[in-house]
C-alpha cells in the first residue's frame, strides 16, 4: 500500500510529540523528586499514596489534638496544685482557731486569712489558658465557672439555681480508637465528697470566726462545732482534688505513650512514603537522558520529512 507524504508528516508529528511529552514526564519527576506524578504512572501507588498521605494527615491532626489536651492537663495541674496550698493553708488557719483560749479579735484575725485563702480558691476556678478560656468551664470556655462577689463570699447561682456557671466536660479524640475526657469541670473539682462546695464551706467557717462571743450571744462551743464540721467538709474537698489530680496525672502518661507510639509509627509511615513516592534520583536522570535522545531523533525525523534544518526545530 502507499503511503502519502502527508500521513508520513502526520505520524512524524505525532512520534515527536509523544517523544516531546516523554520527555518533560521524565523532567518533572528529576526536578520534583517525586516517582508518581500522574495517577497513570502507577494506579495502584498512586491510590495506596493518597491513603497514606490522608493517614500522615490524620495522625498529625491527632498529634497536635494530643498537644493541645496535654498543655490543658499541665495547667490544670498548676492551678489544683496553688488550689491545694491555698486549701492546706485555710486548714491551718481553721486548726489554730479551734483552741478555745482565742479572743473575738484572734478569730476575727483569722477569719481574714481564711478570706484571702477564699479568693485564693475562686481565682483558682475561674483560670483562663493561654487564649483566654476558662480553664474549669467544660464547652462553655468563654463563661467563667462561678461568678463570685469575694467581699460579700457570694456566688450567682443560674436560674436553676446551680452555683456553677460553665458547661459539660471536654473530651479530645486523641487516635483512630480513642476519646479522652480533658480538664475537670470546676463543679467537680471544688467540691467534698457530699457534693458540696469549698466555697460555701469556707464561707460558713469565716461566718462563724467574725461572730462575736463576748457579749454573750454566741457561744465558743458553738463556733468550734462549725469550724470541726468544715474542717472535715474541708479534708474531704482536698482528697477530691487529690483523686483529680491524680487521674490528671494518668491521662498525661497515657497522651505520653501515645505520642511515642506515633513517634515510631510516624518514622515507618514515611519510610513507606518515601518507597513508594520519591524518585530514583539515578534512574530517574537515566530515563530523562534517554527520552532526551528519543525526542531529538524524532525530530530529525520530522524535519527530514519537511525538508528543514534541525535548528529549526529546537
Amino acid at each position: 500500500m502507499r503511503i502519502s507524504s502527508s500521513l508520513l508528516q502526520s505520524r512524524s508529528l505525532t512520534g515527536m510529540q509523544k517523544q516531546q511529552t516523554t520527555m518533560e514526564e521524565a523532567y518533572t519527576k528529576v526536578i520534583t523528586n517525586q516517582r508518581i506524578t500522574n495517577p497513570s504512572d502507577d494506579a495502584y501507588g498512586s491510590a495506596r499514596l493518597v491513603g497514606l498521605d490522608n493517614e500522615m494527615s490524620k495522625n498529625g491532626q491527632y498529634s497536635s489534638t494530643r498537644t493541645e489536651m496535654n498543655n490543658q492537663l499541665k495547667l490544670q495541674e498548676t492551678a489544683l496544685g496553688s488550689a491545694t496550698d491555698a486549701l492546706q493553708d485555710v486548714r491551718t488557719r481553721v486548726v489554730q482557731a479551734l483552741n478555745g483560749t482565742l479572743t473575738d479579735e484572734n478569730r476575727s484575725a483569722l477569719a481574714k486569712d481564711l478570706r484571702g485563702g477564699y479568693e485564693t480558691l475562686a481565682s483558682v476556678a475561674n483560670t483562663r489558658d493561654g487564649s483566654g478560656n476558662y480553664l474549669f468551664s467544660g464547652y462553655k470556655s468563654d463563661q467563667a465557672p462561678f461568678n463570685i462577689d469575694e467581699s460579700t463570699m457570694t456566688i450567682t447561682q443560674t436560674a436553676s439555681g446551680q452555683d456553677y456557671q460553665g458547661g459539660d466536660r471536654m473530651s479530645y479524640r486523641v487516635d483512630a480508637s480513642r476519646t479522652v475526657s480533658g480538664v475537670v469541670t470546676a463543679d467537680s473539682a471544688f467540691k467534698t465528697s457530699d457534693g458540696e462546695n469549698l466555697f460555701n464551706v469556707i464561707k460558713d467557717m469565716v461566718n462563724a470566726l467574725e461572730t462575736p462571743t463576748e457579749d454573750g450571744t454566741t457561744s465558743v462551743s458553738s463556733i468550734q462545732e462549725t469550724l470541726s464540721a468544715g474542717l472535715k467538709k474541708l479534708d474531704s474537698g482536698m482528697d477530691n482534688i487529690s483523686i483529680v489530680r491524680a487521674e490528671g496525672g494518668t491521662r498525661m502518661n497515657e497522651i505520653s505513650a501515645l505520642d511515642t507510639q506515633w513517634a515510631d509509627n510516624k518514622v515507618n509511615l514515611q519510610d513507606s512514603i518515601d518507597k513508594l513516592g520519591v524518585t530514583d534520583m539515578a534512574e530517574a536522570i537515566s530515563n530523562y537522558s534517554l527520552s532526551q535522545v528519543g525526542y531529538e531523533a524524532a525530530i530529525r525525523s520530522y524535519a527530514m520529512l519537511n525538508g528543514t534544518s534541525l535548528m529549526d526545530l529546537l
